[in-house]
């Protein structure tokens, strides 16, 4: 079972970058008004450079994994 924001430690985060998530986790991240954004295969560095010229796509309810190993 995921704990995001268990592992997140109290940390105040706006945004997390992965490469997929669940809506269970997803729903409980917004509620905390945290925004999660799908990588690219690129870099981190590269990742945060395409975060902020608004270039990663932000999940949704509607573009959430439903199932382990997901593709998105």
């Amino acid at each position: 079972m995921c704990q995001l924001l268990k592992a997140l430690g109290g940390e105040k985060v706006d945004v997390i970058l992965v490469g997929g998530i669940g809506s269970g986790a997803l729903m409980k991240l917004s509620n905390q008004g945290i925004k999660a954004y799908k990588v690219t295969d690129n870099t981190v560095l590269e990742n945060i450079s395409m975060l902020k010229s608004k270039k990663l796509m932000e999940f949704s309810i509607n573009n959430s994994c439903n199932h382990h190993e997901c593709n998105h």
